[in-house]
């Protein structure tokens, strides 16, 4: 599926503009990106361990008496928690494919005048 068959060219436009503005792209990168990166990670004078994505569910398999420990339950979520990384990078990925084409100044100008 192309991004013309569930984008408008408004939308595409937009896009592109977001792309442009590196700063902007780049904050919106980090702020939809650290929950999944950062939760849990070591910081000067604290440490959560109970935050991280990854050892959350096992903290919490911990609580309960050891016969309703679910490792096939622990690996699932692990392994969903992995996708989720995956498919923002990869839709990170799908936005760098919209580039403003540039156009020599130069060029148009000749092209203009034939």
């Amino acid at each position: 599926m192309k991004p013309e068959d569930y984008l408008t060219k408004f939308q595409i436009d937009k896009i592109k503009a977001f792309n442009e503005d590196k700063v902007l792209k780049n904050a919106i990168y980090k702020v939809l990106l650290a929950p999944l990166y950062q939760h849990g990670r070591m910081e000067q004078g604290e440490h959560d361990a109970t935050k991280n994505f990854a050892l959350t569910p096992a903290f919490n398999m911990l609580l309960q008496k050891r016969e309703m420990w679910n490792f096939e339950m622990l690996g699932q979520h692990t392994l969903a928690s992995a996708m989720a990384i995956q498919f923002l990078e990869q839709g990170f990925g799908e936005l760098d494919k919209f580039i403003v084409e540039k156009v020599d100044k130069k060029e148009n100008e000749e092209n203009s005048h034939q």
